[in-house]
């Protein structure tokens, strides 16, 4: 049954919506700082004709992978927990209003059901996270140039920041385990108000107004930049997260979820 719930997150309308508007905000957020500035830059225009080291500078930087990807969440960033609530947090909910899980307990016991639900809810959710981009990275790794540059033009300040510098690869893939991790832990609050709430509108909207209250509260009134969810997903920005701030209240989170979750759960299905 886990298999198949997790084939069915993935493979649905809501998921191939969110897999497509994630490549467009990609693409928008590195159109506006690179491509439009250097990338598409018209090199025969009088300002530049016969400036070649302004030519190079340029083409080095504006056609560099390690550059494009870098700046790629700036729009992803301001929305990223509806995408991950939306492909499959909301079928709890669905189920339990149909009476369609009624059928599924014929299959399986009903704990089993709700264990099942919640950790395909949290894998899912990191999944529509990660998917996109992951497959923007392939794709303008083959397109752009994977050159180690020193210095980049642009470069990380956040936790493990001095990576990028040496070993590219293996920052870009710590970045994308959090930002799966991230998905994860606002699908988990999307299933969780799924189980207390009979409104489709709350378990998708829910999430993302946690995020933009919490992210408003913590920044601008408390400064507690380093707790703010909105850093944590901004980490390769952020001079603020350290990896405790981040890590750990983002587990806490986690297993916060779903200690209501399995709670409000239970009582919805013994009760009917």
């Amino acid at each position: 049954m886990l298999l198949q719930e997790i084939i069915r997150g993935v493979r649905n309308g809501k998921m191939l919506f969110v897999f497509i508007a994630s490549l467009l905000l990609m693409f928008l957020s590195d159109y506006a700082s690179v491509f439009k500035l250097m990338t598409f830059a018209d090199l025969d225009a009088p300002d530049l004709r016969g400036n070649d080291q302004a030519i190079q500078h340029l083409v080095t930087n504006g056609w560099n992978t390690y550059h494009v990807w870098i700046k790629s969440f700036d729009f992803l960033a301001l929305i990223f927990p509806l995408l991950a609530a939306l492909p499959y947090a909301s079928s709890f909910l669905i189920e339990r209003e149909s009476r369609y899980y009624y059928f599924i307990l014929t299959r399986a016991p009903y704990w089993s059901y709700i264990r099942i639900k919640w950790a395909v809810a949290c894998i899912v959710g990191g999944l529509a996270i990660v998917i996109p981009e992951l497959v923007y990275y392939v794709v303008i790794s083959l397109i752009f140039r994977n050159e180690i540059l020193d210095p980049f033009m642009y470069e990380p300040s956040g936790i493990f920041a001095s990576l990028f510098s040496t070993t590219p690869e293996l920052y870009i893939g710590i970045v994308l385990i959090t930002h799966f991790l991230l998905g994860a832990m606002f699908s988990a609050i999307a299933i969780t108000l799924a189980s207390l709430s009979k409104h489709l509108a709350v378990v998708y909207i829910g999430p993302f107004l946690l995020f933009t209250v919490s992210s408003i509260v913590l920044e601008a009134f408390l400064s507690l930049h380093a707790f703010s969810p909105l850093q944590w997903y901004q980490m390769t920005f952020s001079r603020h997260v350290e990896v405790y701030t981040l890590y750990i209240p983002l587990v806490l989170v986690i297993l916060c979820s779903a200690f209501i979750y399995f709670r409000q759960a239970g009582r919805v299905i013994t009760s009917g």
